[in-house]
């Protein structure tokens, strides 16, 4: 564990979360916020959407649509 989540000493049980990176045969857990600190790598984000095409009857649509809540 490195950078601001070595900051804090997890307690027993308490989970560790961040990005594990593997630099000369070694494995660090990073914050997202440290990974250009120590690392060449740069964050990103990436967004999709998804389409898919319907022909049926709208009433249908929305009546199995209903169905999953």
């Amino acid at each position: 564990v490195m950078g601001f989540l070595a900051d804090k000493k997890p307690e027993q049980g308490q989970r560790v979360s961040g990005i594990l990176v593997k630099r000369n045969f070694n494995y660090h857990i990073l914050s997202p916020c440290d990974l250009s600190n120590y690392t060449d790598l740069a964050m990103s984000t990436v967004k999709q959407t998804q389409a898919i095409p319907y022909t049926g009857p709208f009433n249908l649509l929305y009546y199995q649509l209903q169905k999953l809540t």
